[in-house]
């Protein structure tokens, strides 16, 4: 009596699980990991950590030079 009432309460949420579920052992696969793939992630995650080193006498761009010269 449980059964019948909690799935007529929740009669799309069941249907969703049970084709949800139906559709996972129709679609079991084992996939072969590319490892090539995963060691070029792996490089472009370490080297996205690893912090640059900027020269301390990096020029400034945000600084303008106040004196005007005359174009011909």
């Amino acid at each position: 009596m449980f059964t019948y009432n909690f799935i007529y309460q929740n009669i799309y949420s069941t249907i969703a699980n049970a084709n949800a579920i139906v559709s996972l052992r129709t679609n079991l696969n084992i996939y072969d990991l590319d490892l090539q793939a995963y060691q070029k992630a792996e490089n472009a995650i370490t080297k996205k950590k690893q912090l640059e080193d900027f020269p301390p006498n990096i020029r400034n761009i945000f600084y303008y030079n106040t004196s005007v010269g005359t174009s011909t």
